[in-house]
C-alpha cells in the first residue's frame, strides 16, 4: 500500500512538473540560461559555468526547449533517487533493516521527485541552481559508496565524489567549495581503508574537467580568465555580491512554532515508543508521527495561502508566495524532525553497522560512521544556498531533499528491527508529506509561474528554438515578430547581439542570436554601467558586426553611452533596421507593460581597435 501511494504521488509530481515545461517562455532568467547553455562559449565574464555542463544535453537534443527542460527535471529526480536508493540500502544508516525492494524502490522514486523543489515557480530550464543540486547529489551517493563498499562499488563511489565536485564547480564555485570543506571533514572524521581510494576522486575529477574543456572547445587558462573577469563584473555590478542573505524567514509567529512543535513531538514519540515491542504501541507512534507531519503540512499551507492572498490583495498583483513558503516549511519540518531524532539517537546510541546491503566494508568502521554521514547531508543545502543571493532560508528549502533523505533514513534506523505491518511505512511519512506540499507548490507555478502569465492561458504552440513550446497568443505574436524580424535581416548562428534593454536576454535567443559579453548584461543595478563596460571590454571583438537592442524608456535600460568602451556611437556608427515588442519583466498577474525595442545595425567601414574588421552584411552578399 505505501509502496503504490508513494508511486503515485511521485508520479503525478513529476507529470506536473512535466507539463508546466511545455508552457511559458521568460525572457530574462531563462534566457540567461538558454544563451549559457547554447553557446557556452560566448560568455566572456561569468562565475557560472553550467553552460558547458548542459550544452551536451543541448545539442543531444537539437535544442528543443521543452526537451532540455524535460531532460533536466530528469537529471534532478535520477540524482536525488540514486542517492535515496544507496541511503536505503546501507546498513550504516538504517541499521539491520532490510526493505522490500518494491518499497525501497517507491520511496526512491518519491525522494527523487522532491528534488522538482528546485524549479516550483522558476524557469523548468536547467540552470546552475538544478546543476548544483544534482552535483551535490552525485557527490553524496558517491561518499556514501566509497565509505561503506568493498571493492569496485567503493572505487566507484570515490569517482563519483570526484566527477560531483567538478560537476558542483561547474555550477556555483561557491557551492563547490563549501562541499570540499565538508568532505575533507567527512574523510578525517572517518579514518579507514576508504580513504586509499583518494585517487579514483582525483582521476575522475581531473577526467571530468578534460573532458569538459574538450567539448567546450576552451582552454584551462581560457576558463581562469572567465572567471576573473566574471568576478570583476560581479563586483563592478553591485547587489548580486552576497554570498549569504539573511533574510526574515518567511513564516513566522505561530505558524512557525506549531510546524516546529509538530516536527519535535512527532518524531519525539514515535523514537520513544519504538522502544516498545508491542504492536499497538507502534502504531500508536506510527498515528502520532503521521498526525505530527499532516499536522504541520496542513498549517503551513494555511499560512501559505493567508500569505498569497495577503501579498496580492496588498500589490495589486505579483509573485505568489506559495514557493517561498513552502520551502521555508520544508525547512522548519524537517528541521524539527532532525533535531528531535538526533538528540534521541544520543540518549539511545547503537553501534554502526558498516556493511552495504550485500558487500562488507575493507575494515571495522567508527561508530559513528552513520551520524557523520547523516551530518553530511544535513550540510548539503547550506552549501546549495551559498552565492545563490537569494533568501538562505528557502533557499535551503530547495534543496530540502538532502534532508528529508536524512530524517527517512534516521526514522527507519531507529524504527527498530520489528515486523510489525504497520512500521515499515511510518518512516515514509515525510516523503508523503513533502510530496503533498510540491503538489501544492507546482499548481501555484501554474497560477504565478517566474514573470510570465498564468499557464492555462499558454495555450498557442510557438516556436521557440528548434522546437515548440506553448505561450499566451499575445506573447506568439511577438515571438512571431521577432523570427519574421530574423528572416529579414538574415540573422544565423553566427549573428553577435549586444542586449542594451537590460533585462531581454531571451530575445537574443528566440532571434537566433548569440549574446556579446555575457549571456545577460543585468539593468537596473547600481553598477550596471560599469558591469556592462567591462563584460564590453572583454568580448570587445565579439561587437563586429553586432546588432543592438535599444529601449531607451524601459526602467532597466542600460545607458547607450556604454558603446563608447570600444570607440563606438550608437548615433554616428548605427542604423535602425527594425523594431519589436516584448513585455516587460513583471510578477503581476495581470497584462503586462509591452516596450517596444528598436534594432540597430553597424553601418559600412566600422571599425573597432584592436580588432580585424568586420564586412557589413550587404557586404557579404555581393
Amino acid at each position: 500500500m505505501a509502496s503504490t501511494g508513494l508511486g503515485a504521488a511521485a508520479l503525478a509530481a513529476i507529470g506536473t512538473s512535466a507539463w508546466l515545461a511545455t508552457r511559458g517562455f521568460d525572457r530574462t532568467d531563462e534566457g540567461l540560461y538558454l544563451n549559457a547553455i547554447a553557446h557556452p562559449g560566448d560568455d566572456r565574464s561569468t562565475i557560472l559555468l553550467f553552460g558547458y555542463a548542459y550544452h551536451p544535453l543541448y545539442v543531444l537534443v537539437g535544442g528543443d526547449v521543452v526537451l532540455l527542460r524535460w531532460a533536466g527535471l530528469l537529471l534532478s529526480v535520477v540524482a536525488i533517487g540514486s542517492l535515496a536508493w544507496v541511503a536505503l540500502g546501507t546498513r550504516a544508516l538504517v541499521g539491520q533493516r532490510t526493505l522490500p525492494p518494491a518499497l525501497r524502490g517507491a520511496a526512491s522514486l518519491g525522494l527523487g521527485a522532491t528534488a522538482l523543489t528546485t524549479i516550483a515557480q522558476m524557469p523548468s530550464t536547467p540552470s546552475y541552481n538544478t546543476l548544483a543540486l544534482q552535483g551535490l547529489s552525485l557527490t553524496a551517493t558517491g561518499l556514501v559508496l566509497a565509505v561503506t563498499r568493498a571493492g569496485s562499488a567503493g572505487t566507484v563511489g570515490a569517482a563519483l565524489v570526484g566527477v560531483g565536485g567538478w560537476v558542483t564547480f561547474l555550477a556555483k564555485p561557491t557551492t563547490a567549495a563549501l562541499l570540499a570543506a565538508i568532505v575533507l571533514a567527512a574523510a578525517l572524521a572517518l579514518p579507514g581503508a576508504w580513504r586509499r581510494r583518494a585517487w579514483a576522486t582525483i582521476v575522475a575529477a581531473v577526467a571530468s574537467a578534460i573532458l569538459a574543456l574538450l567539448l567546450g572547445r576552451v582552454s584551462p587558462t581560457g576558463i581562469i580568465d572567465v572567471l576573473s573577469n566574471g568576478l570583476a563584473t560581479s563586483t563592478a555590478l553591485g547587489g548580486h555580491d552576497d554570498l549569504v542573505r539573511w533574510d526574515a524567514f518567511p513564516l513566522r509567529g505561530t505558524a512557525l512554532l506549531v510546524i516546529l512543535a509538530a516536527g519535535v513531538v512527532a518524531t519525539g514519540v514515535f523514537h520513544l515508543a519504538d522502544r516498545a515491542s508491542r504492536v499497538r504501541v507502534r502504531r500508536a507512534a506510527g498515528a502520532a508521527l503521521g498526525s505530527g507531519f499532516v499536522a504541520a503540512l496542513v498549517l503551513g499551507l494555511a499560512a501559505i495561502a493567508v500569505g498569497a492572498i495577503e501579498q496580492w490583495d496588498r500589490a495589486g498583483g505579483g509573485m505568489s508566495v506559495t514557493a517561498t513558503a513552502g520551502a521555508a516549511t520544508i525547512l522548519a519540518a524537517c528541521g524539527a524532525g532532525l533535531v528531535t531524532v538526533m538528540v534521541a539517537s544520543l540518549v539511545r546510541a547503537r553501534p554502526s553497522e558498516v556493511t552495504g546491503t550485500h558487500t562488507v566494508s575493507d575494515r571495522p568502521e567508527p561508530r559513528h560512521l552513520g551520524p557523520v554521514l547523516v551530518g553530511v547531508l544535513i550540510l548539503l543545502p547550506p552549501a546549495y544556498a551559498l552565492g545563490t543571493n537569494l533568501n538562505l532560508w528557502t533557499a535551503q528549502g530547495r534543496a530540502g531533499s538532502f534532508w528529508v533523505v536524512a530524517l527517512c533514513v534516521l526514522l527507519l534506523r531507529h524504527s527498530g528491527a520489528s515486523s510489525a505491518p504497520s512500521a515499515p511505512a511510518l518512516w515514509t511519512v515525510p516523503v508523503a508529506a513533502t510530496l503533498t506540499l510540491l503538489t501544492a507548490m507546482l499548481v501555484a507555478t501554474a497560477v504565478a509561474p517566474y514573470r510570465y502569465q498564468p499557464l492555462r492561458t499558454a495555450t498557442t504552440p510557438t516556436q521557440v528554438g528548434s522546437g515548440t513550446v506553448r505561450l499566451t497568443p499575445a506573447d506568439h505574436q511577438r515571438v512571431a515578430e521577432l523570427a519574421a524580424l530574423a528572416k529579414r535581416l538574415g540573422v544565423d548562428a553566427r549573428t553577435r547581439v549586444l542586449d542594451l534593454t537590460g533585462d531581454s536576454p531571451g530575445s537574443i535567443f528566440l532571434l537566433g542570436a548569440r549574446p556579446v559579453g555575457q549571456a545577460w548584461i543585468l539593468g537596473g543595478y547600481p553598477g550596471s554601467e560599469s558591469a556592462a563596460r567591462l563584460a564590453i571590454e572583454h568580448d570587445r571583438c565579439g561587437m563586429r558586426g553586432a546588432l543592438l537592442f535599444v529601449a531607451e524608456d524601459a526602467p532597466r535600460a542600460l545607458p547607450a553611452g556604454v558603446l563608447d568602451t570600444v570607440g563606438l556611437d550608437l548615433h554616428r556608427d548605427y542604423e535602425v533596421v527594425g523594431v519589436f515588442h516584448r513585455a516587460r519583466s513583471s510578477w503581476a498577474r495581470s497584462a503586462a507593460t509591452v516596450d517596444t525595442v528598436t534594432v540597430h545595425r553597424p553601418r559600412h567601414g566600422l571599425l573597432i581597435p584592436g580588432c580585424s574588421p568586420q564586412l557589413h552584411p550587404d557586404q557579404k552578399k555581393l
